[in-house]
């Protein structure tokens, strides 16, 4: 999943898009992704990769572009080794993330941090529990058993004067 912004007022989520990806396999040429982009809602959008997109293990690179809205460009992994550490499915876990002041971009401290859950694309709800701080820009939340009862988790941390931040995890049975 990827958040599009407005490109009027750079702060918004934009709906309605068509959005185009491009794709760089391991730092190869930029190309278009075999999967489709589909809305979720409020200005996250989903892509369903193919066998063909995730074929090349190394650095996937996303660069998403509509008129309307600022470009949004990202990174993720292909890894040739399948990942082993996955949440199962319906338990209590605490994930820990980092929050970084918007205006340099370093570990930020001392922030009210809101969290919000969206299981398997679903619309975002406020999570259960609320945030702490655990030391140097790191803060974490605990998941409950039912925000774990999903495959695909999407997690956004937001506070004032902050970046965003945005984590995906999986459930495992």
């Amino acid at each position: 999943m990827f958040f599009m912004i407005d490109s009027a007022d750079h702060r918004s989520g934009k709906t309605g898009l068509t959005v185009a990806v491009t794709l760089s396999k391991n730092g190869g040429t930029f190309a278009a992704a075999g999967g489709s982009v589909t809305e979720v809602a409020s200005g996250w959008y989903k892509i369903a990769l193919t066998t063909t997109d995730t074929n090349t293990a190394g650095q996937l690179t996303f660069h998403c572009t509509s008129a309307g809205a600022d470009n949004k460009d990202f990174d993720d992994q292909i890894d040739s080794i399948p990942i082993t550490s996955t949440i199962k499915r319906g338990q209590t876990v605490t994930v820990p993330f980092v929050m970084t002041d918007s205006t340099n971009h370093a570990p930020a401290t001392g922030l009210t941090v809101s969290a919000q859950i969206s299981k398997d694309a679903a619309a975002f709800v406020a999570c259960s529990n609320s945030v702490s701080a655990v030391s140097n820009g790191v803060y974490s939340v605990n998941l409950t058993t039912g925000e774990t009862s999903a495959g695909a988790i999407t997690l956004m941390f937001s506070a004032t004067g902050a970046d965003p931040t945005y984590l995906v995890l999986y459930t495992q049975p």
